[in-house]
């Protein structure tokens, strides 16, 4: 069961207006190809909706799509240049456009999870398989070890990724020029796998507040097709959030629209600065694609009729008019992407990151999914979602942002299952740029 009352997967629209302008990336006819690889052959990147090739340490643009909103790339254009193996399933490239270096990690048999590092900022998204120019090579290559994705690799070290970027720039020559030098440079050498960072220093007098959590758990819809974990999945961590975390719980079993803007306004009325507020949405979602909206379904939704729906309009209201300093949405249902604006992962962290982050308002949303169908069960009594989301906080000793709790998330639910999370603020809710952090009682 999937947690949408359709099948049909649609992808977000750009939060950004495109600009009447053409990349300047080359051709492919403008540069020399390199080696093959085992992961050559077509590729879907989710995000963009466009079909790429990748070929001899090339990747290049089949279909045209707007790239970031900045520029217009046309089929045929190189978006990744020297392409090179670093390692089992791993591989490095160049963006001409970015300036950025491309990281790449096979995940799955039909699935790349890739990271752009570049001065405008990092970019994360996946490649699903469309087709592969051989298949036996592929295969050869998933009997290695299973990656860390790009984002979590210990050879993204800040230092080390500054050396990466620069000897990937080197070899690509001046990408503004379109003058890619020789595709037969050697590309980095992986690093082994090291252990996880410890968790942040808290310096002393760190007010964090008071937490407050509201849990709703859809199952037993009247209209739609009924669900089986969403109830067991708030539950379980309702109580995780209780027991180790501290939180004041209410837990919503089968809400309608009623139950759930009423709990929203008793927590605009009662909430104030020194409060954080976790908000877990689990159910049913739609995306209305003639009206560009996203909704929520309470149990008493009907699937002929929007009156009992949630817009994400309404919740984003909701969100902002809460005086709570940080706000954070987890949804697990489908099309819960359109909360989001775009991935906003924070790469370097300053000393002083934690306290500065408790000091300013955060509204971020955690989505299951883009704008897809998500699964309902497939890992025992939980969501693949909630499984992760419960395992990445239980027996946690330190001080954990929500940056540091989506990378574990993401990628535990990038293995189990065809859907991508997403985390960003939330569109005109107020963002400031903090965080919101899980502190442990010890």
């Amino acid at each position: 069961m999937r947690r949408s009352v359709r099948l049909a997967a649609t992808l977000a629209a750009l939060a950004l207006t495109p600009l009447a302008c053409s990349s300047t990336q080359p051709m492919l006819a403008d540069v020399a190809p390199g080696e093959p690889l085992p992961i050559d052959g077509e590729w879907r990147e989710k995000t963009a909706n466009a079909r790429f090739q990748i070929g001899a340490g090339r990747i290049w643009a089949l279909d045209s799509f707007v790239s970031g909103g900045l520029w217009t790339v046309r089929p045929g254009q190189v978006e990744i240049l020297n392409l090179k193996r670093t390692g089992p399933r791993t591989y490095a490239g160049w963006h001409p456009g970015y300036k950025g270096a491309y990281y790449m990690s096979l995940v799955s048999e039909d699935r790349i999870a890739i990271l752009l590092k570049a001065p405008l900022g990092d970019y994360t998204s996946v490649l699903e398989k469309i087709a592969i120019d051989d298949p036996q090579a592929l295969a050869a290559e998933l009997a290695g070890p299973v990656p860390p994705v790009p984002w979590e690799d210990p050879m993204l070290g800040t230092a080390q990724r500054a050396n990466t970027a620069q000897n990937l720039q080197n070899q690509s020559g001046n990408a503004s020029q379109n003058a890619p030098q020789s595709a037969g440079t050697s590309a980095p050498a992986a690093t082994p796998p090291a252990p996880a960072p410890p968790g942040f220093a808290v310096p002393p007098g760190t007010d964090f507040g008071r937490y407050h959590a509201l849990l709703i758990g859809n199952n037993g819809y009247t209209q739609l097709p009924k669900l089986r974990s969403a109830s067991t999945d708030v539950h379980e961590i309702a109580k995780l959030l209780r027991d180790e975390y501290g939180f004041e719980v209410t837990v919503l079993d089968d809400a309608s629209r009623n139950d759930v803007l009423l709990a929203l306004e008793r927590y605009r009325r009662e909430l104030g600065a020194r409060d954080n507020l976790l908000v877990y949405y689990a159910g049913h979602g739609w995306l209305d694609e003639e009206a560009d909206e996203g909704y929520w379904l309470p149990v008493d939704a009907s699937p002929d009729s929007s009156i009992n729906w949630i817009p994400i309009a309404t919740l984003t209201a909701s969100f902002k008019a809460i005086r709570a300093k940080h706000v954070l949405v987890v949804a697990d249902s489908c099309y819960s992407g359109k909360l989001t604006r775009g991935i906003a992962v924070r790469a370097n962290r300053p000393p002083d990151y934690i306290q500065r982050m408790a000091e300013k308002r955060a509204r971020m949303v955690i989505s299951s999914g883009g704008l897809e169908p998500v699964l309902d069960g497939g890992r025992g009594n939980h969501s693949v979602f909630a499984g992760a989301f419960l395992d990445a906080l239980r027996g946690n000793r330190d001080v954990i942002d929500t940056t540091s709790l989506f990378s574990q998330i993401r990628r535990d639910v990038m293995l189990h299952a065809d859907q991508t999370p997403e985390l960003a603020d939330i569109r005109k809710s107020g963002h400031e740029g903090g965080d919101f952090l899980f502190v442990p009682q010890r």
